[in-house]
């Protein structure tokens, strides 16, 4: 009877031993299963934090585009709102007959035909050669063809429409209109 008590307990310590070595290699299996998952992780993580860092870059990017067509909208609806100011400014000309279909020859055009004379003469004289040309003196209507004049001016000395000839330091353009009524030419004081 010892001797199958022997028997039973060496048989228990084996079948013991068999437990404790199968759980063991389950327990190793398990850990290295657990370290190449972790790894895996790892390595996802470094994926993961490398497309966040490329998306940002991107949306840095989109951002920065977005802005540059901001700016390229904001211009081009400038240039359209300038464009529909020129369209009804030169439908404007065209129902007031500004727009002559030629201008004559040596005449520049700018809403009405322009000539420059270099010739020395009175005001009385230049005004009645513009009326003989049925023109007149220039009339300077708005701040654009003033600057028109400007530019296009190459002697310092020009006769204007501007006369006070009516009554003295009461300045009038030739068309009847009031000095102060437009642009300001010169330092004359209305």
């Amino acid at each position: 009877m010892v001797f199958l008590k022997a028997v039973i307990i060496a048989m228990s310590i084996l079948l013991l031993f068999c437990i404790i070595t199968g759980l063991a290699v389950k327990y190793n299996q398990a850990q290295n299963e657990l370290m190449e998952s972790q790894d895996a992780l790892e390595k996802m993580k470094g994926s993961l934090l490398d497309m966040n860092s490329t998306l940002s870059h991107q949306l840095e990017k989109y951002k920065e585009t977005q802005l540059q067509l901001h700016d390229i909208l904001v211009t081009l609806e400038t240039a359209n709102n300038s464009l529909r100011s020129c369209n009804t400014s030169l439908e404007a000309c065209v129902k007031e007959k500004q727009l002559p279909k030629e201008c004559p020859k040596g005449w520049i055009f700018f809403k009405n035909c322009y000539t420059f004379s270099n010739k020395k003469d009175t005001w009385k004289n230049a005004k009645e050669y513009c009326e003989q040309k049925k023109s007149h003196l220039v009339v300077i209507n708005t701040g654009p063809e003033q600057d028109f004049l400007s530019r296009e001016m190459t002697e310092p000395l020009y006769w204007i429409g501007l006369t006070d000839q009516g009554q003295e330091g009461k300045w009038r353009w030739v068309d009847g209109t009031a000095y102060d009524k437009g642009p300001k030419w010169g330092n004359i004081r209305a």
